[in-house]
Formats: C-alpha cells, sequence, structure tokens
C-alpha cells in the first residue's frame, strides 16, 4: 500500500462493513443435557479475549493506512449494510430472532442511528 518512497498510496476503511457470523452444529444426543447453556457461557467468555486479539493486531497498523470515512458518506454505508442483512435474511441465511438481537445491540450502542426507528425487518 505503499510507493517506493514509501508514501502511503491505499488504505484501510475504518468502518465495519461485514457481519461475520459462526454456526455450531452438535449432536445433542452425544453431550449430557445442559450443556447448551455451558457452551454458550464458554463462548460468551471468549468474545472479549478475540476483540482484544483484534485490537491488537489494529494496533499494529500504521496510522499512515488507516482511512476515515467522511461522516456524510456512512449513511449511504450503513443503509447498504441494512438492505443486504434484511435480504440475506429473507433468503434463509440468516436467523431472524439473531438479526433482532443484533439490531437491539447496535441500537444500544448508536440510539440516534436511523434504522433504531424503523420496524419493517
Amino acid at each position: 500500500m505503499t510507493d517506493k518512497s514509501g508514501k502511503a498510496k491505499g488504505g484501510i476503511i475504518r468502518f465495519p462493513l461485514i457481519q461475520v457470523t459462526g454456526t455450531l452444529i452438535i449432536h445433542r444426543d452425544k453431550f449430557p443435557a445442559g450443556m447448551g447453556p455451558i457452551t454458550r457461557e464458554i463462548i460468551s467468555k471468549q468474545l472479549q479475549p478475540a476483540f482484544d486479539f483484534v485490537d491488537k493486531l489494529e494496533n499494529r497498523i500504521p496510522k499512515k493506512y488507516w482511512v476515515e470515512l467522511h461522516e456524510d458518506d456512512k449513511p449511504s454505508y450503513l443503509k447498504l449494510m441494512r438492505e443486504s442483512r434484511i435480504s440475506m435474511t429473507k433468503q434463509g441465511y440468516y436467523n431472524k430472532d439473531m438479526m433482532n438481537i443484533l439490531k437491539r445491540i447496535r441500537c444500544s450502542h448508536n440510539p440516534s442511528s436511523f434504522e433504531c426507528a424503523l420496524k419493517d425487518e
């Protein structure tokens, strides 16, 4: 991302453009009763270390490579991502209940976001 003189010629946009999802499939009959809540508890304790790991990696990237989106451009990206989430949920790629939970999380972090007032999902 640099030219021969070391000047930045590219960059990394500091804006979340994707939603990472994971699925765990188990054979219930091969695990003891009550294993679901235990597994969820263990996995939930791994989230903060995962976020810390990402922060550590991001902090190793020189500042010259980070590109900040102009505030006026962010609503267009948010609208595009929302439309994609809705479409992928309707197509069955995402679970509607989980998408509802994720929206509530996003809106708890940014209650003034346009999507928080919309009820068409």
